[in-house]
């Protein structure tokens, strides 16, 4: 849904021909147990909890490594998506998007345009997409 959402966002941005761009990024998977120690937080106090995905995972340091780059990146344009190379971990990439959430059928991005602006209790007057 939020990618949905944000691809939308981009079209609509362009249409308008404002000078913001939405760029969209997937951490990956990012668990305590393979992040650096933070005082409080994630350290020998804190209790530890067993996460299934660990073996798969990167620090959630890393995992924040893709919006950095997508933030950061000066070819960076919007509609472009960020990820890790290997999906779950790795290092940041511009990735092919899956159509599915880039180009979601009119209906479907204009729901889901609608759903988010009544739970966020806002209205954003953008165009509609070209």
């Amino acid at each position: 849904m939020t990618e949905v959402f944000a691809f939308e966002l981009d079209r609509r941005l362009r249409a308008a021909d404002l000078p913001v761009a939405s760029l969209v990024v997937r951490p990956g998977v990012g668990v305590d147990a393979k992040t650096p120690e933070r005082t409080g937080i994630h350290d020998a106090s804190t209790p530890y909890r067993r996460n299934p995905y660990t073996p798969w995972a990167q620090g959630k340091d890393t995992a924040a490594w893709a919006a950095v780059r997508a933030l950061a990146d000066p070819a960076a344009q919007g509609g472009e998506y960020y990820a890790p190379a290997g999906r779950l971990r790795g290092l940041p990439l511009r990735v092919e998007p899956l159509a599915r959430t880039h180009t979601p059928p009119a209906e479907l991005a204009q729901s889901v345009w609608d759903q988010l602006e009544e739970l966020a209790g806002v209205h954003l007057s953008l165009p509609i997409r070209r």
